[in-house]
């Protein structure tokens, strides 16, 4: 079963970013707008593994650009549920 379900907010931290002007760490802040199964290896997630698509709102880095929806997959691993998005 998946770890998360569409109308979901939840936040991924991050760090490390390799640009200079960029900060070393930050929370993005979204909604969950869609979600996928994937039985089967594939490039970059193990097989059996839930991947969702976010709808981001907001970041505690101001130089990013929200909101926006890129389409990508993102891994509940690197999720976490939020009260408000």
């Amino acid at each position: 079963m998946p770890e998360f379900k569409i109308g979901d907010l939840i936040a991924q931290d991050w760090e490390g970013n390799e640009d200079e002007d960029a900060p070393q760490s930050a929370t993005d802040f979204g909604e969950v707008v869609g979600l996928c199964y994937l039985p089967q290896d594939g490039s970059y997630y193990p097989r059996n593994t839930w991947v969702y698509y976010v709808y981001w709102t907001h970041s505690t880095c101001s130089e990013c650009s929200y909101p926006f929806f890129d389409g990508e997959m993102t891994a509940g691993n690197t999720l976490r549920l939020v009260n408000h998005a």
